[in-house]
């Protein structure tokens, strides 16, 4: 991002497209229709399972150090599944390019890397909370409580802007339905920058990128009783309406039969209310 606001020269070095004809690739080679559809709706999936998740955590987060990290996470995770996900969905369906829309890759590019360096340090300190719970909750107190924390938040925050501000963004590319990042995201991306990988496994890497940042929500539901039962209570309280049951015995009519007697006339002709 600092070569596109403050490097114009050399943002034109590197990432002009006047000499490059998006035409050269058929737009059927580009688009993968199925594949867009696929990662679009998985992300929609997480995101909608992540909510319920998310208020349950604020409701429990007053007295726990761990359930405001967490919450710090899901949001995070919420603001990268938009682009991962999403974003990534719509342009490969459409058949992206970089020359496609070179503005809106190279911003949501940065924006991905940035949230994706943010919440990787992010679950760093949540790891270090949950030891440092375990071997004493003295020590976590003396490391988490208070300011403290928000200390611990703030670093992983500038880290990630600072990676989304300095380094070279991830870039689209719908012939391989995927991100194309610098060596500091994870294994399979590692790998990509030294052999060759063929289109499967590249695309293996970016749904591994999605499920980082949707899984969470899966696991909460499956394997957390705290946020299974706040869950489930939040679900009935939205679709579980109180039903009155009528019983029917013999000479008694139900309630709406009853209600249409009393709108009959001598002649057993309905009558209009007035």
């Amino acid at each position: 991002m600092e070569v596109y606001f403050f490097k114009p020269d050399e943002y034109e070095r590197l990432y002009n497209c006047s000499s490059y004809n998006i035409d050269q690739i058929p737009l059927e080679k580009r688009r993968h229709e199925w594949l867009g559809i696929f990662f679009f709706s998985l992300s929609i999936i997480y995101e909608i399972l992540y909510i319920p998740c998310m208020f349950s955590i604020w409701k429990r987060m007053k007295n726990s150090h761990c359930y405001k990290i967490m919450f710090c996470i899901g949001v995070v995770d919420m603001l990268t599944l938009l682009c991962n996900g999403l974003l990534t969905g719509y342009l490969g369906y459409f058949g992206y390019v970089f020359c496609s829309s070179p503005r809106l890759i190279y911003i949501a590019g940065a924006y991905g890397l940035g949230c994706w360096c943010a919440e990787s340090v992010m679950e760093v300190v949540l790891a270090i909370n949950r030891c440092a719970e375990l071997w004493s909750d003295i020590l976590a107190e003396k490391w988490f409580s208070g300011k403290k924390l928000v200390i611990w938040m703030v670093i992983p925050i500038i880290y990630g802007l600072a990676m989304a501000f300095y380094t070279k963004p991830v870039t689209f590319s719908s012939m391989y339905f995927s991100c194309l990042i610098n060596a500091s995201a994870a294994g399979i991306y590692v790998y990509m920058q030294y052999f060759y990988v063929n289109e499967m496994l590249i695309l293996l890497a970016q749904l591994n990128w999605v499920n980082a940042h949707g899984i969470p929500p899966v696991i909460y539901l499956t394997m957390n009783t705290s946020i299974q039962r706040d869950c489930i209570g939040m679900f009935k309280k939205i679709c579980g309406k109180s039903v009155t049951v009528h019983p029917i015995t013999t000479g008694s009519h139900p309630p709406f039969l009853s209600a249409i007697n009393t709108l009959k006339g001598p002649n057993n002709t309905l009558q209009q209310p007035i």
